[in-house]
C-alpha cells in the first residue's frame, strides 16, 4: 500500500487467499494505475479486474491453470486436499425419528 501511495494512487489492499490480494479504488483512473502497479511486480502472473484476466507484457496466458495452481497451493500448504468425489459426507445421528416399534 505504502509503494502505491508514494506514487500517487490511493488503494486499499486486502490478502483475500494466500497470493491473492484485492485493491480496492475510488477514483477516476485509478483502475489504470493499478494494474501498471501489479505488473511491475515480478511475481505477478496475473491480474484481473471485471472478471477478466490480464497478463504482464509479453505474455498471453498464466503461468498455470487452475488446476495445476490448486495442486500447488496444496504441496505449500495453502489450501486443504480436496476431498475425493465419490465420498459421501457422513450421516448424522440422533435427533431423527424414532421407528415405530422404538416407541
Amino acid at each position: 500500500k505504502g509503494m502505491m501511495e508514494n506514487g500517487g494512487v490511493n488503494a486499499n489492499v486486502y490478502a483475500v487467499d494466500p497470493g491473492r490480494m484485492l485493491f480496492v479504488t475510488q477514483g477516476a483512473g485509478l483502475v489504470g494505475k493499478v494494474k501498471e502497479f501489479v505488473f511491475q511486480q515480478e511475481e505477478t502472473d496475473w491480474w484481473e479486474y471485471q472478471s477478466k484476466q490480464y497478463y504482464p507484457p509479453g505474455r498471453t496466458k498464466a503461468l498455470m491453470d487452475n488446476d495445476e495452481r490448486k495442486k500447488a497451493e496444496e504441496k505449500l500448504g495453502w489450501r486443504q486436499p480436496a476431498a475425493p468425489k465419490d465420498s459421501k459426507p457422513p450421516k448424522k445421528k440422533g435427533k431423527g425419528k424414532k421407528k415405530a416399534e422404538e416407541l
